[in-house]
């Protein structure tokens, strides 16, 4: 028998009243999936930030010791010195190892008595494990053709290419350890770094100040840039989670207002 019309209203009523929360509470789990994936996002962004803000920092810092050493030196000048009066190899020799750990700390090259840059160092690490390989490969093919008559040559053939598989491998050995270093702007704790000597100018320690303070100026200007950013992706985050607590409450507020007059 078919149920009265008032029944079967009251039945649809009853069942939309028992679906609708749960489709409500489902967008609201999508919506709140799609925030906290969001708000996820931002914390990785400001968590790199910030690694790389306290990176620069310590850049900064180590460029500040740099400069001082070399103040050091500067001043070990006479005050009326010309350009081309040379640095006092007393002054030199207590000031030089100071120098050198600043600028190996700040991982810089001043262009020094031939002191190749951690760019040029970084390619000749990366060079030496591309090629080692195939140059040992053909090091010890020379010393098996000699050793079997397929090719000319003398004893010495052979210890020259002993000795260039070991140079080749300790070269590679040492690249591998030098790379992380080199990848993050350092030279090698291990590198001697090679600063200055007794012809040194005045003209010369000027030339590094300058080029030092030039760094300096350079980490200041992007760190202010940087903690704007900073700033903006906190603000971003804060708005995000602020959205999502909004929504929360106004659906809870509603959903409640729903329950109390059933």
């Amino acid at each position: 028998m078919v149920a009265p019309i008032a029944e079967r209203t009251a039945t649809q009523a009853n069942s939309t009243s028992e679906v609708q929360p749960t489709k409500r509470f489902d967008v609201l789990e999508e919506y709140s999936a799609v925030m906290m994936a969001l708000m996820d996002n931002y914390d990785d962004l400001l968590s790199k930030k910030i690694a790389g803000m306290k990176a620069k920092t310590q850049q900064s810092t180590a460029l500040n010791g740099v400069m001082t050493a070399l103040n050091k030196i500067k001043n070990s000048f006479p005050s009326d010195a010309k350009p081309s009066d040379k640095v006092n190899k007393d002054r030199l020799a207590e000031n030089k190892k100071e120098l050198e750990d600043a600028v190996k700390l700040a991982g810089i090259n001043l262009n020094p008595s031939g002191q190749r840059s951690i760019e040029e160092l970084l390619s000749m690490a990366k060079q030496s494990l591309a090629s080692g390989p195939s140059n040992i490969a053909k090091l010890e093919q020379g010393i098996e053709d000699y050793k079997s008559g397929k090719s000319s040559g003398s004893a010495n053939t052979v210890s020259y290419n002993e000795s260039e598989i070991k140079r080749i491998k300790d070269f590679m050995a040492k690249s591998e350890k030098d790379i992380p270093y080199l990848e993050k702007g350092n030279y090698p704790p291990d590198m001697e770094i090679r600063i200055f000597d007794s012809d040194t100018t005045k003209n010369k320690v000027d030339d590094a100040i300058n080029t030092v303070q030039g760094l300096i100026d350079s980490a200041n200007s992007t760190s202010q840039m940087e903690q704007l950013e900073l700033q903006q992706l906190m603000s971003k985050r804060s708005n995000a989670l602020e959205s999502l607590s909004s929504v929360i409450k106004k659906y809870f507020d509603v959903f409640s207002s729903i329950v109390s007059k059933m």
